[in-house]
């Protein structure tokens, strides 16, 4: 159920979707101009306010028909636009001209500008940002995730007074950490000058210093 709000707070969420200030959204609603910036914060916190503010853009983003899925397939637009698509190349003399003859919608909502020059030449400008479309797919699809687990801490352990059996046991540790791999124990060998030699698991968890 939507918690009601008074008329100070209907005032604020209605300037806030117009300029997704708080500070302004405040002042404009009868708040405090001095403590607006303060007051601004606070109210975006309240629970009315939010779901309010939820609502609002929920609504207008049906209206629109803005969904996650119709702005990836603009991205992807972008992303996959390619110039070959907008010309021809003649194989004899490697001439480049423009030819639209079977260019889609799609992608046409890649161009940016299209432009009929005097002599009766024409070019065409692509949309956007290639890189950065294909970046924010990428981000999406989780594509990035690997690199940020490589890109981890790795812990420094000193080694020094240890015997070789606590010695493998901290490097298959910390080899497990760093992989990450958990289903497959990491079996490292240690030597034991007494009694031939043992493996150690990295799948264990590090010892206590």
């Amino acid at each position: 159920m939507a918690r009601r709000l008074n008329h100070k707070q209907t005032l604020f969420v209605k300037y806030y979707l117009i300029h997704e200030n708080a500070t302004k959204a405040s002042k404009l609603a009868g708040y405090s101009e001095k403590s607006a910036g303060a007051i601004g914060a606070k109210l975006l916190q309240h629970a009315g306010i939010r779901e309010a503010l939820q609502a609002a853009r929920a609504e207008t983003y049906a209206k629109l028909d803005v969904t996650l899925e119709n702005v990836l397939k603009e991205f992807a637009r972008l992303g996959f636009a390619n110039l070959a698509d907008f010309t021809n190349i003649d194989p004899e003399s490697g001439t480049i001209s423009l030819d639209l003859a079977a260019v889609n919608r799609d992608q046409m909502a890649a161009v940016r500008e299209l432009q009929i020059n005097g002599d009766g030449t024409a070019s065409v400008k692509l949309a956007g940002d290639k890189q950065a479309a294909l970046d924010k797919m990428l981000r999406h699809l989780g594509g990035y995730e690997a690199d940020n687990a490589q890109a981890r801490p790795v812990a420094l352990v000193s080694l020094d007074g240890m015997s070789d059996s606590e010695k493998a046991r901290r490097v298959a540790y910390l080899l497990h950490r760093q992989s990450g791999e958990s289903e497959h124990a990491l079996q490292v060998p240690v030597p034991n000058r007494l009694a031939g030699t043992e493996t150690v698991s990295a799948g264990t968890e590090c010892p206590e210093s």
